[in-house]
C-alpha cells in the first residue's frame, strides 16, 4: 500500500512552482535560496519520499495544499494570499487541508494561530482545514499539528557529507579523538543575543578562562535588536545590571578564532573541519537553545534547533539552555543524556530564573573537575556517543520520514 499523503501544487504562470497561494511578484522577494538555510525550494529536495503530488485538483482523493513559509514571512503578506475557489470548497467539504509548513522552527502556537485566524475569517473556512507542520514538539489545541524537525536530518547529513575526506569519515575521526587532552573545559557559543544568552554569558564570565565563550553584539540583526534584548535581560535579572554593563557589554563581542564572522556568518548547519576543530578541542558542550523563556506562562512550544545535535556529531557530553523537558524530550526520541555524569535537575524546573542558575551550577561542577578527570569520563561515555550518533543516523536514515509520511497521510485521511 502506497501511504504517501497527495499534495496538490499550482502551476499557473504567474507564480513559483512549490509555492501555492501567492503571485511571483509578491513571493520573490523573500526567496534567497543560495545563502538562506530556509531557502523554500530546499524544503522540497527530500518530500518526493514522503508525498505524491499533483498539478491538477483531485476530483474526490482527498489531498493537501502546502504552503511553505517561516512565520515573519508570513505575517507580512498573509493578506496577498488567492486561494481557488474550487480548492476553498474542497477545504469546506474536507476533500482538502491547508497544510501550513514551517518546520526550521518551533514558533509559538499562539503566534501561528492568529494567522490561522486569518485564512478562516477570510475564506470562511473552520479550524479543522489547517494542518500545520512544525519543528514544535508540543500539539496545538487548536490545529492539527505534525512535527517535523528538519535540523535533526540536516545536522547528521551536513557534517557526514562535508567531513567525509579521503580515506576518512567523519565519525571515524570523531571516534579517534575522543581521548584526546583537550586544552577547553567548555563550550558555550552564542550568535544571536536572547535574553537567556545574555544571562548564560553574564553567569559564565567569571571561567570563561577554562573553556571558549561567544557572544555577538548584533549578529547582522540591526541596533534595535539587541537594544530590545538588553532592556529585557535587565527587566528579568536585574541583579546581573552592574556586571553586565561594566564587564560584559564592553567586552562584546566575546568571539572564538574559528575562521567565522558572528556578525555575519550563521553556521547554521555545516562549519569546515578547520572550523569544527573547537568541538575537539572542548569537552562540555554548553546548548543555549533558540527557545527558553516563557513555558510557565503558556507559551507552548518545545524546539530543538541544530544547537542540540551538534554535541551528538561531534561526541560531547551536553548541558541545555532550553524549555522544560527538553533533556525528557530527547530521552523520547531514543537519545541517552549523561545524568549519571552531570546533574540535569535542571530539566524539570519551571521558573525560568531557578532552572537557568541551576544549569549554570551543574556547568560549574562538572567544569571544577581536574583535566584528566574530564578526559577519563570521555571514556566513559563513550557507549553514550555511539548509541547517541547511531540513533540520530537511524532517525535521519528511515524514522523520521517513516513517521512523517504515516502522520501525513492519516492526518488526511481522519486517522490521527
Amino acid at each position: 500500500m502506497d501511504n504517501k499523503a497527495l499534495v496538490y501544487l499550482e502551476l499557473a504562470t504567474d507564480q513559483i512552482f512549490y509555492i501555492n497561494g501567492f503571485k511571483r511578484e509578491t513571493i520573490e522577494p523573500y526567496l534567497n535560496t543560495e545563502n538562506e538555510p530556509r531557502g523554500l525550494y530546499a524544503m522540497w529536495q527530500e518530500f518526493d519520499l514522503i508525498f505524491n503530488k499533483t498539478t491538477k485538483i483531485p476530483k474526490i482523493e482527498k489531498f493537501y495544499y502546502p504552503i511553505v513559509f517561516s512565520r515573519w514571512e508570513f505575517n507580512e503578506i498573509i493578506n496577498e494570499i488567492s486561494i481557488h475557489p474550487k480548492i476553498i470548497k474542497r477545504i469546506r467539504s474536507g476533500q482538502c487541508k491547508i497544510l501550513i509548513l514551517n518546520p526550521f522552527e518551533g514558533w509559538t502556537w499562539s503566534q501561528w494561530d492568529e494567522l490561522a485566524s486569518i485564512l478562516q475569517t477570510k475564506f470562511n473556512i473552520s479550524a479543522d482545514g489547517i494542518v500545520f507542520m512544525s519543528g514544535n514538539y508540543y500539539p496545538n489545541p487548536k490545529h492539527k499539528t505534525i512535527t517535523f524537525n528538519t535540523w535533526e536530518r540536516q545536522i547528521y547529513a551536513n557534517y557526514r557529507a562535508c567531513h567525509n575526506t579521503k580515506g576518512s569519515s567523519h565519525h571515524s575521526r570523531t571516534l579517534s579523538r575522543v581521548k584526546d587532552n583537550r586544552p577547553h573545559k567548555f563550550i558555550c557559543l552564542n550568535r544571536r543575543p536572547s535574553i537567556h544568552r545574555y544571562a548564560v554569558v553574564t553567569e559564565l564570565y567569571d571561567i570563561k578562562d577554562k573553556g571558549i565563550l561567544t557572544c555577538a553584539s548584533s549578529a547582522g540583526y540591526g541596533e534595535w535588536y539587541p537594544k530590545w534584548v538588553q532592556k529585557e535581560f535587565l527587566h528579568n535579572y536585574p541583579e546581573l545590571e552592574d556586571k553586565f554593563n561594566s564587564i560584559i557589554m564592553p567586552s562584546l563581542p566575546l568571539t572564538v578564532n574559528d575562521g567565522l564572522d558572528p556578525e555575519v556568518d550563521n553556521p547554521a548547519a555545516n562549519e569546515t573541519v578547520a572550523q569544527s576543530e573547537k568541538y575537539y578541542n572542548s569537552y562540555l558542550y554548553i546548548v543555549t537553545e533558540t527557545f527558553f523563556e516563557g513555558m510557565a506562562q503558556g507559551e507552548n512550544t518545545l524546539f530543538l534547533s541544530e544547537k542540540i545535535f551538534k554535541p551528538i556529531v561531534f561526541f560531547q557530553p551536553f548541558i541545555v539552555f532550553g524549555r522544560p523537558g527538553t533533556i525528557n524530550l530527547l530521552h523520547k526520541l531514543g537519545y541517552k543524556t549523561f545524568g549519571d555524569y552531570i546533574d540535569e535537575s535542571y530539566d524539570s524546573i519551571e521558573n525560568d530564573k531557578q532552572r537557568l542558575l541551576k544549569a549554570v551550577e551543574s556547568i560549574k561542577e562538572f567544569t571544577s573537575l581536574p583535566y584528566g578527570e574530564l578526559t577519563k569520563l570521555m571514556s566513559e561515555m563513550l557507549p553514550i556517543f555511539k548509541h547517541n550518533y547511531e540513533v540520530l543516523k537511524q532517525r535521519h536514515d528511515v524514522e523520521i520520514f517513516k513517521n512523517l509520511k504515516a502522520d501525513l497521510y492519516n492526518c488526511l485521511h481522519g486517522e490521527h
